[in-house]
């Protein structure tokens, strides 16, 4: 399913990609003139965007990067990264996934420039919902989430020691079950940071 879903991504992102070039550009920048229905580019002191225009603000198809690095592909609507995109930050972090009004909902992928990702259902900007994380060193949780937290039940894997039912509660394991792997990964869950580092 989770293959299925990066597929259809990749396939809308391409489309929408090849749809933009179809607007007629947008007039040259004069002081009052409104874009509207038109492709074009907006640069600014901390930003650059190209692409799609709609009542004088981004809507459709269109890439903004940060002065500091950061890039985000992907749809907007009304002025908001809004549908199917990717975000990728100047640390070489990265989410690739679903956008409602500015902020990451739905289901996506988020992995950290460690090595560390997560890939499920996130709500109003948040890790919230059913998902999997897996540490850069092989170990798994697979289970509930809430407000970005571990929360809820699930499956905890740990390479060379099993896996095993196991249950968190505001980010800390509260079912250990076999004990070496319970303390694994409620000190892996202690150490990972799952915040909303995009927003």
């Amino acid at each position: 399913m989770k293959k299925i879903f990066l597929i259809v991504l990749s396939l809308l992102l391409f489309a929408a990609g090849l749809l933009a070039d179809k607007l007629p550009p947008c007039p040259e920048s004069v002081e009052g003139l409104w874009w509207h229905l038109c492709f074009g580019s907006s640069t600014a002191e901390e930003y650059m965007y190209v692409g799609e225009w709609k009542d004088n603000v981004f809507h459709g198809y269109g890439t903004y990067t940060w002065a500091e690095g950061g890039k985000y592909v992907g749809e907007y609507q009304a002025g908001k990264r809004h549908g199917t995109g990717t975000h990728t930050e100047a640390n070489g972090s990265k989410y690739i996934g679903e956008y409602q009004l500015d902020k990451r909902h739905g289901y996506g992928t988020f992995t950290w420039a460690d090595g560390d990702k997560y890939v499920g259902e996130y709500q109003a900007g948040k890790i919230h919902g059913t998902g999997t994380y897996r540490w850069g060193s092989g170990s798994i949780y697979e289970g509930q989430f809430y407000n970005n937290s571990f929360h809820g039940k699930g499956t905890c894997y740990v390479p060379n020691q099993g896996t095993e039912p196991c249950e968190f509660k505001d980010g800390e394991i509260v079912t250990k079950g076999n004990s070496l792997i319970g303390n694994i990964l409620g000190t892996l869950v202690k150490r990972a940071v799952i915040e909303a580092i995009l927003n």
